[in-house]
């Protein structure tokens, strides 16, 4: 039998696509008017520092981290493989890499 934590990471794994869609490469409304707006807020200047993106899910928020921030670097962990996976394709299709030309 599967444990808690098993069945939820088959959770957002079967469901990944689909949550990346609904939150996008801009973010849904819940983070756009909300949460976000709060973060933003109240986080502080976090240039040179460590940033960790503890249930990154598709890879939002660490995204617009790496956009908007001058932070050192910036770690992205999530239980769900699948959501890494997707993670990593957009941040690829998304950010500049250093060694690109």
């Amino acid at each position: 039998m599967a444990s808690e934590l098993e069945s939820v990471e088959k959770i957002w794994d079967e469901h990944a696509e689909y949550w990346n869609q609904c939150i996008g490469d801009e973010g849904d409304k819940n983070r756009t008017e909300s949460s976000d707006i709060c973060l933003w807020k109240y986080i502080g200047n976090v240039d040179d520092k460590v940033i960790l993106d503890a249930g990154c899910g598709n890879g939002y928020l660490a995204i617009k981290f790496a956009l908007q921030t001058q932070a050192k670097r910036i770690i992205g962990v999530d239980l769900s493989s699948a959501m890494i996976k997707i993670t990593k394709e957009n941040i690829n299709r998304r950010i500049k890499q250093e060694n690109d030309s």
